[in-house]
């Protein structure tokens, strides 16, 4: 710890004695250096705290890598998933397609209802619409994706 530089001014009187007054007047500096021999293990606690500290940090950080190759994972599971279920849509449509052909063709000869032949068209407009939804839903997974793989592109 340090002082820092002052004037001092200092004056005594003595009855008795062979000088009976005395004045000094002067610059003052000075330095003091103050070192620790013994702080009650505070440094050994320290220590030990910041090695547990990093010790946490490291875990948190694992946690964190685990965590995302975990999402990444679903994400690349969900994208496969939806390009199985495009194709299985695709095929779903084709066999509706012929469906409402067999059913449009027994309706012109007038062997089938009318219901029978709307219930055709509609299970047709149906495929279509979930092969919609399905190229849609792998889409959003593939953009997911490549988002947790850090290459979107905007």
């Amino acid at each position: 710890m340090s002082q820092p530089l002052s004037y001092q001014f200092n004056e005594s009187e003595s009855s008795l004695g062979f000088t009976t007054s005395a004045n000094s007047r002067g610059w003052n500096y000075g330095f003091t250096a103050r070192m620790n021999i013994f702080d009650g293990f505070n440094q050994n606690r320290n220590e030990k705290v910041a090695r547990i500290q990093i010790e946490n940090t490291e875990l948190l950080v694992e946690e964190q890598i685990l965590n995302l190759q975990s999402q990444l994972g679903i994400a690349y599971q969900t994208y496969l998933t939806n390009i199985s279920l495009i194709e299985l849509e695709r095929n779903n449509e084709a066999i509706a397609k012929e469906n409402l052909e067999i059913t449009m063709d027994k309706f012109r000869i007038g062997t089938i209802p009318t219901i029978e032949f709307r219930t055709a068209q509609l299970n047709y407009i149906n495929a279509v619409v979930r092969r919609s939804n399905a190229i849609f839903q792998a889409k959003l997974s593939e953009i997911n994706l490549k988002e947790f793989a850090g290459n979107l592109m905007l």
